[in-house]
């Protein structure tokens, strides 16, 4: 798994004469060849040779492997695990796809290289490649990460292979999609449960997966809103493992992305708690780098986009509302904008919190608590009227 390309023969066992499969029936062997996987076997004997434990190893696909199988069985030797592991693999291939097996996240990519350390939980061993970037993995699958940096959390637990660029600026985590999508959940909808917690998974294993945000220059998520928010686990705190993701929802996610060509599925927290902000006309200038102001306002666009125009003196500005709430750093998109004369400010009011497209999690939560399953949560959170993209 660290290194495939040191074992690539073992993608031929059961396909040439002097492998350990090769005996094996065609059948058996077939699924190998369509996971294109790498296959070790392994016997332990007595002295007389007969077989006391056979295990059988299954690495797939084989130049990046995302999946790993042992089987073993009493009395055997590894080769005959084969026809026992071949039902299993099969089940395997479809139900998990081999392009989907691994998330790429960017680690700590709001602030400075120079405010976080990584540590080691246990012995831990590296390599670099032939264009400079180290990958880390250690035995217990675990690594710390000790921040200074002000308003980030001061220590976290990852799980998963580090890769480091070459100058050491930009760590990247591998790890698996339900790892992955623990860490987002307990950043932002910690105490979702249930219908809703299951819904709100599957849209993250969906996009991390699937999606189609990723970085150019680390190929990888953000840890940030910008993608979805990950912080690691926290040392010492029993932390929720959520159940394996529903791929019933994977594939009616994928159904749904192919008839509107949606390359991401938003998510925020929603709610309808109703929120206020005054922001004073000099405030206002500084947040907009304008020396004036003459007026704001928002629009819905015919696609049902909202968008928000800032007019100054010499021209107009043209800015979704997410990232102009994001700038003023409001709660939501705000519903109403109005000038005030008499305190010379800005009024900015709306309900809830987050952009407000896609699956809102107060509303996912309280449809969970009414009976409803979490394919009715993602109908309702994605269907076509509601939101477009």
């Amino acid at each position: 798994l660290y290194r495939p390309q040191y074992f690539e023969g073992l993608a031929l066992n059961g396909f040439v004469e002097t492998s350990t499969l090769y005996g094996q029936s065609e059948q058996d062997k077939r699924v190998l060849g369509q996971l294109q996987a790498l296959s070790k076997t392994g016997t332990v004997s007595d002295t007389r040779g007969t077989p006391l434990v056979g295990h059988l190893m299954v690495a797939w696909p084989a130049g990046n492997p995302a999946y790993l199988a042992v089987f073993r069985s009493l009395g055997v030797n590894g080769a005959a695990n084969l026809h026992r592991a071949a039902q299993v693999l099969d089940a395997w291939a479809q139900r998990f796809p081999t392009d989907s097996g691994k998330v790429r996240v960017r680690l700590m990519s709001l602030v400075p290289r120079g405010s976080w350390e990584i540590m080691d939980e246990c012995p831990s061993l590296s390599f670099e490649d032939d264009q400079g970037r180290k990958r880390r993995i250690s035995t217990c699958g675990k690594f710390r990460i000790l921040s200074s940096a002000r308003g980030s959390r001061s220590e976290r637990l990852v799980s998963g292979i580090l890769e480091s660029s070459p100058d050491d600026q930009t760590v990247v985590l591998e790890t698996d999609p339900e790892t992955y999508a623990d860490g987002v959940l307990h950043a932002e909808a910690a105490d979702l449960r249930g219908e809703a917690r299951k819904a709100l998974q599957a849209v993250i294993v969906w996009n991390a997966t699937r999606g189609s945000i990723r970085h150019v220059d680390s190929g990888a998520l953000c840890d940030s809103t910008h993608c979805m928010v990950f912080q690691g686990e926290i040392p010492g705190r029993n932390q929720r493992h959520a159940t394996p993701v529903d791929q019933a929802l994977l594939g009616w996610l994928d159904k749904l992305s192919r008839e509107r060509e949606l390359g991401w599925l938003p998510f925020s927290k929603g709610g309808t708690d109703e929120w206020r902000r005054t922001i004073s006309v000099s405030e206002l200038r500084r947040l907009v780098a304008e020396p004036a102001v003459l007026d704001i306002r928002r629009e819905r666009t015919r696609k049902g986009d909202v968008v928000v125009h800032i007019v100054y003196p010499e021209n107009e500005e043209l800015i979704p509302c997410d990232h102009f709430r994001n700038r003023l750093k409001l709660y939501s998109c705000p519903e109403s904008i109005r000038h005030e004369p008499d305190s010379d400010s800005w009024i900015f009011a709306g309900v809830g919190e987050g952009h407000g497209e896609g699956l809102a999690t107060e509303r996912a939560r309280a449809m969970s608590s009414a009976g409803r399953n979490a394919l009715s949560i993602l109908v309702d959170a994605y269907r076509e009227e509601k939101w477009t993209k």
